[in-house]
């Protein structure tokens, strides 16, 4: 008897100090949440910066008879710089004619570098054409990147 007694004393005893470990914890979590939720608010409540207008000055000049000039209202606009405008010439030629007239002019093999240098196509466009090209049998790879006409 006097065992089980004993063996009973100890487990009450890691009871006991199993629930002040529990409790240590919960008090532990408990602060945890509550930062976590002023972490929240203080999120919430941040004043974001105010959008600043690029048609607008940053400082106010002083006009001539000395008193501060007022910001400009949104009814005034800055008037627009005048961009002369390049007309482009309509030609029945097409992205893919262009490249393959290319080729053909010249004598020699012809890189995809030189043809999007020469035609200011982008490199995918080029390499798209190339290949439409290449199946319809126009024109041959050399090899990697270099092509000559069939």
């Amino acid at each position: 008897m006097e065992e089980i007694g004993k063996a009973i004393s100890v487990l009450s005893e890691g009871l006991s100090s199993l629930a002040q470990g529990i409790d240590i914890l919960t008090k532990q979590v408990g602060k945890l949440t509550t930062e976590q939720e002023k972490v929240k608010t203080k999120a919430i409540f941040v004043k974001k910066p105010p959008v600043r207008n690029p048609t607008m000055k940053a400082s106010a000049k002083k006009n001539d008879s000395g008193n501060t000039a007022a910001k400009k209202s949104a009814d005034q606009k800055i008037p627009a710089k005048k961009v002369s405008k390049v007309k482009k010439v309509k030609t029945d030629k097409t992205n893919f004619d262009t490249v393959f007239e290319l080729i053909q002019k010249s004598n020699d093999n012809i890189t995809n570098a030189f043809i999007v240098e020469k035609t200011g196509f982008r490199k995918k466009q080029v390499a798209d054409i190339l290949f439409k090209l290449k199946k319809q049998h126009k024109i041959k790879n050399i090899s990697r990147g270099i092509y000559t006409q069939i």
